[in-house]
């Protein structure tokens, strides 16, 4: 049995981009609705993709910001790079802004990364489809293509790593019928990676069967 890897993987990940004017009145309101006051946020950029606010204008206070921890649900992380122990706060960094705009944004927010004209939001990664022709050089059997859906424990990289693994496995044990290499081989990356398989059998011209 010989083999022909490609990355057949087709993300599943849902994406939102939005603009500095957008971003900016986003967070306004909901800093107006969180702290019952007017918030001016200009939006801040550095190192190319990371963002936050500038709140020079209209500073926090200490009790401002404790408010936002607590609502916002604050990890140490957060905590840390916002409040330094120097009152009033002039800025509101990356993960706090994220925290603040993550009920604006229709998915559940994984990430971001700035631009130029804004900002990248990004859910969680749903899934990976992951495809590996097979075919038997110097037969004229049909080629087959082993189709696995990742989940976010399990990478691309994975299932090609167990595929070799699986391939020699079967090797070895010298099996003559080919449906059975073949479902062997299925058995053994199902079983190293948690991910099932779909076998699809292609015609010499590249159609499904």
């Amino acid at each position: 049995m010989s083999k022909m890897k490609y990355d057949g993987t087709a993300s599943q990940r849902p994406s939102l981009h939005l603009e500095w004017n957008n971003l900016r009145e986003l967070a306004e309101n909901r800093l107006k609705e969180l702290l019952g006051r007017d918030i001016i946020a200009r939006n801040d950029r550095w190192e190319n993709y990371h963002w936050g606010f500038n709140i020079s204008d209209t500073p926090l206070t200490k009790d401002d910001m404790e408010k936002l921890f607590d609502v916002l649900g604050a990890d140490d992380f957060d905590r840390d790079s916002n409040d330094f122990g120097e009152y009033p706060i002039m800025e509101i960094n990356q993960g706090l802004a994220e925290k603040l705009l993550a009920g604006d944004l229709p998915f559940k927010m994984h990430s971001s990364l700035a631009d130029e004209e804004g900002a990248w939001f990004f859910g969680p990664m749903e899934s990976q489809r992951v495809k590996i022709l097979v075919y038997y050089p110097a037969t004229d059997l049909t080629p087959e293509c082993l189709s696995f859906v990742t989940d976010d424990k399990t990478t691309k990289d994975d299932i090609f790593d167990a595929f070799d693994e699986a391939l020699l496995i079967v090797d070895e044990n010298e099996e003559d019928n080919r449906l059975t290499r073949r479902d062997n081989l299925i058995e053994i990356i199902e079983d190293k990676t948690g991910c099932k398989a779909v076998c699809t059998t292609f015609d010499y011209e590249g159609e499904i069967q």
